[in-house]
């Protein structure tokens, strides 16, 4: 059995506001620290004596870790296209908009599209074996050229974009573009 405590007043409180009518229940999840470890737990409360002087919880925390991973598991499979294990296209787009809009708004940035030159030829010289070989060797060359900052993915088919975030200067970018 696990034990978790509230760290103060406050923080009792502020949970209570954020569960609004039903402030009696309050239902969570959190990272608990295991041995050296961190797992994650779906934490449900239930005040006791509401509104009186001595508030008291009871509570149950289970261990969602399993659940957890599934979940980050999926997330990650539907935001990569499966042959190149770069970012999709939706996923890339949603990505280059949250930087645009968010944290990084008013940085330089810098946005390349990609297209292998005579794609089709390849496949229809070669076969599409070897045409999917050619891309996932591309995928792995232009993900091994930006930073792990950057956002770099799949368009389609041979179609690539890459999103450079907070570039230092216009050489950098240059010689990226080489």
């Amino acid at each position: 059995m696990y034990r978790f405590f509230l760290e103060s007043e406050q923080l009792l409180q502020e949970q209570i506001k954020i569960c609004g009518e039903d402030y009696n229940h309050i239902r969570n999840v959190l990272r608990m620290k295991k041995g050296e470890k961190y797992e994650w737990y779906r934490a449900i409360i239930t005040l006791v004596q509401p509104g009186t002087k001595y508030q008291r919880i009871i509570g149950k925390a289970s261990n969602i870790q399993k659940e957890r991973e599934k979940y980050e598991k999926l997330r990650k499979k539907a935001m990569t296209d499966d042959m190149t294990k770069l970012y999709n296209k939706a996923s890339s787009l949603e990505l280059i908009a949250n930087s645009v809009e968010g944290e990084d708004r008013g940085a330089k940035h810098a946005f390349f599209f990609v297209d292998i030159d005579n794609f089709k030829g390849v496949n229809d010289t070669f076969g599409h074996d070897e045409g999917d070989k050619l891309i996932t060797l591309f995928a792995d060359t232009i993900r091994n050229t930006f930073k792990e900052t950057d956002i770099v993915g799949r368009f389609g088919g041979d179609e690539f974009l890459v999103f450079v975030k907070d570039y230092a200067d216009r050489e950098e970018v240059r010689e990226l573009a080489q």
